[in-house]
């Protein structure tokens, strides 16, 4: 049913899927009875063990934490999940590129990174015979993609919306992963 009245004035802990709530102007106070509070939001951990609530049928996993600043997730057709992390996340990447770039010390140092960070967990879930070369040929087209978006700034790249730039390089990415390389 629609909770009305004062039945209705509830917060996150009454909330839950296909919980309706009906508030017209008669349920509200009248103006001045109240006292007036500014209480802003306040960041409040989540509690152990504690998920959203799903309807009947559907349920709720954490697949994943320690995000910095998560905006968009994108699945690929095997189901594998691609997560874009927010401008702090990109200003490290950034960093590590430009330095790279520059120092063979540092260039030596992104390489491991990106060996034992991306390469090494891909080709490992790969279990192919080139399973080297497909994961390094998508570290070739991710760190592509954040020099011509980050570092050189290529329009119209550079200001695309990221959900949008996930969904034009996943098709290729998977192709990399599962598909046809041509060759050999």
């Amino acid at each position: 049913g629609i909770l009305t009245g004062q039945a209705a004035f509830g917060d996150w802990t009454t909330d839950a899927p296909g919980v309706r709530r009906k508030i017209t102007a008669a349920d509200l106070p009248k103006p001045f009875d109240t006292l007036s509070v500014d209480r802003g939001p306040q960041w409040a951990p989540r509690p152990e063990g504690a998920l959203p609530k799903a309807p009947a049928g559907f349920t709720v996993t954490q697949y994943a934490s320690g995000l910095d600043g998560p905006r968009v997730i994108q699945a690929a057709p095997n189901g594998d999940l691609f997560v874009v992390e927010s401008e702090q996340g990109r200003s490290r990447v950034v960093g590590l590129i430009r330095a790279a770039s520059s120092e063979p010390t540092a260039a030596g140092l992104v390489r491991d990174l990106i060996t034992r960070e991306l390469l090494a967990p891909i080709a490992s879930g790969l279990g192919a015979d080139d399973a080297d070369y497909r994961a390094s040929l998508v570290a070739s087209q991710v760190v592509g993609l954040a020099v011509a978006r980050y570092i050189v700034a290529v329009e119209p790249l550079a200001s695309r919306d990221p959900a949008d730039v996930v969904a034009a390089l996943a098709p290729t990415l998977q192709r990399y992963f599962t598909g046809d390389l041509g060759g050999r």
